[in-house]
């Protein structure tokens, strides 16, 4: 696999477009390792490698160890560049790879990312009302080796949408920008307890999972009521139909001090406990 011919650019999108075009031709692809910045906060340089490079972090819970397939083996392909009076310059660190060419590119999210020109169409024609596949077919369309699929497209608009309601709700968002405005609006605020909001109940939960609803909830947020032991199923007492065999035990030892024989029958009836009542002895 070849590396890109080092060079000079204009910009920093047109450097990485380069270099990722011509990587996916040899059949690999570029990431950004590390960028850093000068006092005006703009990119000053950037240290660029191949997509295999690095590797995984080692869990300390190994349960939780996501089975994938080993894409990261420290790939020592390395490139640098660097701005100089706004031109950029691109040199080679290690032109050297420890794997095969990829056959198909389309697995690597990487390739399917847009760069800022695009990312300023799908923008511009969500305004104006066009549908995700109408978008994704324009993209396409201008740039038949495009790898983005649909759902490029709508996590750009999800972004789009995030930088707009600069990390506020959307009803929030709404308010603030109403508040901004010459317009005169009304509006009304529940409270938390109130179930207004809620649909109408339909049981199936309680009956289910044996739990209080959210309509249960909130009718005793709202009376400032405790739950009950019978809003709960038995199933999740931590007190439930193993305990009956305890009751001629601790009659039998009521007056006795030596709880010894209690204590055995407790420990022999927690290994037939459910998990969940397990764990209640821990929380």
């Amino acid at each position: 696999m070849l590396p890109p011919l080092p060079g000079q650019f204009s910009n920093h999108d047109e450097l990485f477009s380069y270099v990722q075009t011509f990587a996916i031709n040899q059949g690999y692809a570029i990431t950004i390792k590390r960028s850093r910045t000068d006092r005006n906060d703009e990119i000053k340089n950037t240290l660029l490698g191949c997509n295999r490079s690095g590797s995984y972090r080692e869990r300390l819970d190994h349960s939780r160890h996501r089975m994938t397939a080993l894409r990261l083996i420290n790939c020592p392909f390395e490139l640098f560049a660097t701005r100089c009076s706004n031109v950029w310059h691109l040199e080679i660190h290690n032109s050297e790879h420890n794997h095969k060419a990829s056959e198909d590119m389309s697995g690597y999210s990487i390739v399917r990312q847009l760069n800022s020109e695009q990312r300023e169409q799908v923008q511009i024609m969500a305004d104006a009302g066009a549908h995700p596949c109408q978008i994704l077919a324009t993209i396409h369309q201008n740039n038949s080796s495009s790898m983005a699929i649909s759902q490029t497209i709508y996590n750009i608009l999800y972004s789009i949408r995030q930088e707009k309601l600069n990390a506020c709700m959307p009803i929030q968002a709404l308010l603030d920008e109403l508040q901004g405005s010459d317009f005169e609006f009304e509006y009304k605020s529940t409270s938390a307890t109130s179930d207004s909001h809620l649909n109408p109940c339909t049981v199936i939960f309680k009956s289910t999972m044996g739990l209080p609803c959210s309509h249960v909830i909130s009718e005793h947020l709202a009376t400032g009521q405790p739950l009950q032991q019978a809003d709960i199923h038995k199933h999740w007492w931590i007190q439930g139909r193993h305990f009956k065999f305890l009751k001629p035990i601790y009659s039998a030892n009521e007056n006795n001090t030596d709880l010894q024989p209690l204590l055995q029958s407790l420990t022999q009836l927690y290994q037939f406990w459910p998990p969940h009542q397990q764990a209640i002895i821990y929380a």
